[in-house]
């Protein structure tokens, strides 16, 4: 499997990185956070990593007083689940930091676009390294490390805010509209809020049942609140810089468009 090349591989990473005299130089750095699809895929890019890593460690160093088959077995049970969120993590990625030069970026690049580690904080041969390698084939079955059902997940949670961001800048902006645009606005969020209420409330329903599994900070009425004042922040800050896309004014004709879409984030781009 790709990944099993990848966890070999990866024993030669740092000296690699080190090596490397002209490195792919991304066109960005660190955690996208204005972007929530990349965003989320450089979070299951970074858990992914650091299984890749421990695994590479525990059988690298001896450290497991279990059967390497053991982990082994595990660990290719666990990457052929999660291929296909790792590989369009891998992907996505491989674009978003090095544009033209995707084709040429490989797994390490990534790592260090992003900035994560290229060591454990576990200390070689310790009695914690000893219980993290003990306990990674247990550990791969939980909840935690299932990237496909966490992609799906922080996939809800960005609907369910986009839905909560732009209902709250639409309130925000009713009263500083003229009373024909004020008009406008109204039936314009009506329609939209026809259009996305079912699946609002279904990512609500989910995130409800597993937030836990979703992997992201705080609780879920947090999140909520969290977008409720950004809705309205945003439609302040728009109405007194007069920026674009979407003012108070045009948020109407806005609401129409693919973009007010509370999936359009996560929706492949051409």
């Amino acid at each position: 499997m790709k990944r099993l090349a990848v966890l070999f591989g990866a024993l030669l990473m740092v000296a690699s990185l080190q090596a490397q005299t002209q490195p792919l130089l991304p066109q960005h750095r660190g955690y996208a956070f204005e972007q929530p699809k990349i965003l989320s895929l450089q979070r299951l890019f970074g858990l992914a990593h650091g299984v890749t890593l421990l695994a590479v460690t525990c059988l690298a160093d001896g450290a497991a007083t279990k059967s390497r088959e053991t982990l082994l077995l595990a660990y290719a049970k666990w990457d052929q689940a999660q291929t296909p969120v790792i590989e369009e993590a891998e992907r996505t990625l491989s674009s978003y930091f090095f544009g033209d030069h995707a084709a040429e970026a490989k797994w390490s690049d990534i790592v260090t676009a992003i900035g994560l580690k290229n060591n454990l904080d576990l200390k070689p041969g310790s009695l914690e390294m000893v219980a993290a390698c003990d306990s990674l084939p247990d550990t791969l079955e939980k909840s935690r490390y299932n990237l496909r059902q966490q992609y799906q997940l922080q996939t809800l949670a960005s609907r369910l805010a986009k839905v909560v961001t732009l209902e709250a800048e639409g309130e925000a902006c009713l009263p500083q509209l003229s009373e024909s645009s004020r008009a406008d606005l109204t039936d314009a969020l009506a329609r939209w809020r026809e259009n996305t209420a079912a699946s609002a409330e279904e990512a609500r329903a989910t995130l409800t049942l597993h937030w836990a599994d979703a992997q992201l900070d705080g609780t879920l009425e947090g999140w909520i609140s969290q977008a409720q004042e950004q809705g309205s922040r945003a439609a302040k800050a728009k109405m007194a810089t007069g920026d674009a896309v979407p003012t108070c004014a045009a948020m109407s004709s806005w609401l129409s468009t693919q973009y007010s879409d509370p999936d359009d984030d996560f929706k492949p781009r051409p």
